[in-house]
């Protein structure tokens, strides 16, 4: 696990379509599904049909994996399935399923297959998997929340304002706005350019306002977790959201030491270590909003 782990993160700064990435990628998938098939509880390899092309994805089931919740994981951009193991996981031990797949835009469907992230495809992409999840006996349909880091934040807000079988939704440190003031004053990031659509990046400046919509106003509970320190993402805008979204809502700032992140130009943040602490917290909220939803 420790090995695929190293050779994701080889790749990760790689931000061109050429072997060496896609060969560092394969050793770290190769390396994770040979971990997997060690796993207790079991971990099951997942193909969904999307578009022509089969979407990756594991579904972590907890040992007692009849009728469970199940979470739906969304990555940080240039971020992939195996990257958020410990997160699954965090879900499996208190008994919830959790499926993380790569969705346009994200690992293998975008470094092996070239499909970059389109936001709307991605909506498509989460409905199509709920649909697919809906199929197994060992998930309740009934019980289906969504988890977002970073950018997976932003794409797990529009799917839980889109589709109602969506029962609890947390957002981790989500882009609620694409640090416009790094995009009007800095080249647009290479990580952006490699991951999204063409279109999509012409998109990023209307991103902060699309929260905004009346039909996200509704949703279902809603979690969100922010570091106050943000610069990226200032506080600001997670409190303007969290005063918008109108149902079943709960804010949590966290302080902390700031921490140099190179994912942006210029961007000071608190992830590494206090957000990161935070996250068994929203899985236990996440677990308690689906259990009681049965």
């Amino acid at each position: 696990m420790y090995a695929a782990n190293c050779y994701r993160l080889a790749q990760y700064h790689l931000l061109q379509d050429i072997p060496e990435k896609q060969e560092l990628l394969s050793l770290s998938m190769e390396l994770y599904e040979k971990a997997i098939d060690l796993s207790e509880p079991k971990i099951l390899k997942i193909q969904i049909p999307f578009h022509g092309i089969k979407i990756k994805g594991y579904l972590h089931l907890p040992n007692k994996s009849s009728h469970s919740p199940c979470v739906i994981c969304i990555p940080g951009l240039g971020h992939n399935k195996e990257s958020m193991h410990n997160w699954c996981q965090y879900g499996v031990q208190r008994g919830m399923a959790v499926f993380c797949g790569d969705g346009y835009g994200y690992g293998e469907t975008r470094v092996i297959q070239g499909k970059r992230l389109n936001i709307k495809e991605f909506d498509k992409y989460v409905e199509v998997v709920i649909d697919y999840l809906s199929t197994y006996s060992e998930i309740e349909a009934n019980q289906i929340g969504i988890i977002g880091d970073c950018f997976g934040g932003y794409l797990a807000f529009r799917a839980a304002a889109m589709d109602k079988r969506i029962k609890g939704c947390a957002l981790v440190e989500a882009i609620l706005e694409f640090g416009q003031h790094q995009l009007h004053n800095n080249s647009v990031p290479a990580l952006i350019i490699y991951h999204l659509d063409e279109n999509e990046i012409r998109f990023l400046e209307k991103i902060g306002s699309d929260f905004y919509k009346p039909e996200f106003e509704n949703t279902c509970p809603i979690y969100i977790v922010h570091a106050e320190t943000d610069k990226l993402i200032p506080i600001s805008l997670a409190k303007n959201l969290f005063n918008f979204i109108k149902g079943e809502k709960y804010l949590k700032i966290v302080n902390g030491k700031t921490c140099y992140n190179n994912y942006f130009i210029n961007h000071y943040n608190t992830v590494l270590d206090e957000l990161f602490r935070c996250v068994p917290d929203v899985w236990d909220w996440i677990g308690m909003v689906l259990k009681r939803t049965f």
